[in-house]
């Protein structure tokens, strides 16, 4: 694939990722066809490092999709981006075809690209991303429409609760057993529990548990 765009050329990317073939390639191709400054780091590198190996102002991120590196990038880019004044796209690669990102991850990243996407699409996606645009999967598109759907759906379900049930919600998600809350509330323990049975009702859960997961999902902030 011939690679002409001035946006790609000379610019500094980064690859985190396995030291593995596959990226070794994609760094070399990069740098050569396009005279840019890719670097593969298997680690998410701080921003001293990137100065120091002369990759700041930061031009692109690629991301391996592994569950280390998304837990850390999120933070680091904030810091690259501060360092140097300027944003830059970010793009997940090497995921699987079930990959999810968290709806608040989401809007930072610019693309993803699968495991068993050929080089061809890879390049052309990372083309597309340098003019502004998205590159991403029907398939994946699909799959954070119904995410939404599905959190409006718990949304509606958790204006059903009264303020007393999300505060005992609260009071679960903490830690309290159902005497400790009815302490807390003045309540009787038979308030408690009659409570949690019609909260259970509400966000059809079966269990307690499932109640802490609800609860730390979609009461968050709230």
């Amino acid at each position: 694939m011939n690679l002409q765009n001035e946006t790609l050329r000379n610019a500094n990317i980064i690859l985190c990722g396995p030291s593995d073939l596959q990226n070794s390639l994609i760094s070399q191709y990069l740098s050569t066809n396009l005279s840019s400054n890719c670097r593969c780091y298997t680690d998410i590198p701080t921003e001293k490092e990137l100065e120091q190996d002369h990759l700041l102002p930061l031009n692109m991120m690629l991301l391996e999709a592994n569950q280390n590196m998304l837990v850390l990038w999120q933070e680091m880019v904030k810091k690259y981006e501060l360092y140097s004044g300027q944003t830059f796209p970010v793009v997940i690669f090497n995921a699987e075809r079930d990959f999810e990102l968290d709806k608040h991850v989401i809007k930072r990243v610019r693309g993803v690209f699968y495991k068993d996407d050929n080089l061809d699409l890879f390049l052309k996606g990372l083309l597309t991303i340098t003019k502004g645009e998205y590159w991403f999967s029907s398939h994946f598109l699909i799959n954070v429409i119904l995410s939404e759907l599905q959190n409006c759906s718990e949304l509606g379900r958790m204006h059903t609760l009264t303020q007393r049930e999300m505060d005992i919600l609260n009071y679960l998600v903490n830690g309290f057993d159902n005497n400790e809350i009815a302490d807390e509330l003045c309540l009787s323990y038979h308030t408690v529990k009659n409570h949690f049975t019609s909260i259970f009702k509400k966000i059809d859960v079966k269990n307690r548990m499932q109640a802490i997961l609800w609860a730390k999902k979609y009461l968050s902030g709230t």
